[in-house]
């Protein structure tokens, strides 16, 4: 789920892409890293700022009252004061966090009830995943890696922790979010289904390294066909076993 992306060289506080740059903050400085994570400049601003966002014309940036657009010419502060937590901007509007409520802005302040985006937004030491008008709390996901998130980069999916930055693999989410929720609860019928979840999630990838190898070695149709065969079969297997789990965690739920 979590993969080293980048080890870097300061601890930083947020982390935006910018057209075609990852930018890191800290304090009153941006740093500018290509694709690559080498750095190629810096921005020393006047003040002192702990949160970054950007579209594609501007940055934002925040301290825990105040937001300020920036068009690496000059400050303009917005009309905005909050007890403010994070800043992200998602769907043409500007996202600010606060320690109660989610607002939007875009021509004025306003709550931001119909959530239609997808992204991982940090509140303090955990982080909140918008998805489908869902808010799903995932403190326990962060205590079981003993991550401490510090922000986010939707762009790639890009993690900031203290002086290194992950890739999460946002398409795994569901599962995985909720295998590590039950690993957490150290819940003995939940951690067997978690465990037998890992394993079955291993199995798949297996297979599917089985076709490649297969494809890339064989060029018999009919050794194909039965390499087609056996893996369908397992994975008709794997189906019925997600079965029989799910009457499981349902028993398991209506047992509570």
């Amino acid at each position: 789920m979590f993969k080293l992306t980048k080890k870097i060289p300061l601890e930083y506080d947020g982390i935006c892409y910018f057209n075609n740059n990852y930018l890191l903050l800290k304090d009153n400085i941006i740093d500018f890293y290509d694709t690559n994570f080498n750095k190629i400049k810096e921005i020393k601003l006047d003040d002192n700022f702990k949160y970054i966002t950007c579209d594609k014309k501007y940055i934002y940036l925040a301290n825990d009252k105040e937001i300020y657009q920036y068009d690496f010419i000059n400050l303009i502060k917005l009309d905005i004061s909050l007890d403010i937590i994070n800043i992200k901007y998602i769907d043409d509007f500007l996202i600010i966090i606060t320690k109660d409520k989610i607002y939007s802005y875009k021509e004025k302040l306003k709550e931001y009830l119909n959530i239609k985006c997808s992204n991982i937004l940090k509140i303090n030491q955990k982080t909140l995943f918008i998805k489908n008008k869902e808010i799903c709390d995932l403190e326990n996901k962060i205590q079981s890696f003993s991550f401490k998130i510090k922000d986010c980069c939707y762009n790639d999916c890009l993690i900031l922790l203290s002086d290194s930055i992950y890739i999460y693999n946002i398409d795994c989410y569901d599962k995985i979010a909720k295998l590590l929720k039950c690993l957490c609860k150290n819940d003995s019928i939940l951690n067997s289904i978690a465990c037998i979840e890992k394993a079955l999630a291993n199995i798949l990838n297996e297979e599917a390294n089985k076709i490649k190898k297969a494809i890339c070695l064989s060029n018999n149709i009919c050794d194909l066909i039965k390499i087609n065969e056996s893996v369908n079969q397992t994975i008709k297997n794997v189906i019925l076993l997600e079965q029989v789990l799910c009457t499981k965690l349902d028993i398991y739920n209506n047992n509570k």
